[in-house]
């Protein structure tokens, strides 16, 4: 009998809920102290899990939840790729 293979868990950084990895958007902190988005999940580094409500990317544009969580200051870049997701789930009417 094969055993069914499951998806690793993560939890949300800001609402603390659980979802599966692929459901997630990954931070990497890099041992240099950057923080950066991490599309593939395979950067190096501490990895902080976000979901995709519009609570959480809501708290994430803000960038001082971040910082906080995170312990380093937080890029415009980051920041500015919450705002344009944001905006795109404004206009789209979700």
């Amino acid at each position: 009998m094969k055993a069914v293979k499951r998806a690793p868990m993560r939890i949300c950084a800001f609402c603390r809920t659980q979802l599966p990895k692929r459901e997630m958007l990954r931070l990497a902190l890099s041992s240099d102290g950057q923080l950066s988005i991490d599309e593939t999940g395979k950067k190096p580094g501490r990895g902080l899990y976000i979901c995709h409500s519009p609570e959480c990317e809501a708290k994430a544009a803000r960038g001082a939840n971040l910082e906080k969580i995170s312990g380093v200051k937080v890029g415009d870049d980051i920041k500015s790729h919450f705002d344009k997701t944001e905006s795109r789930k404004d206009n789209n009417g979700n």
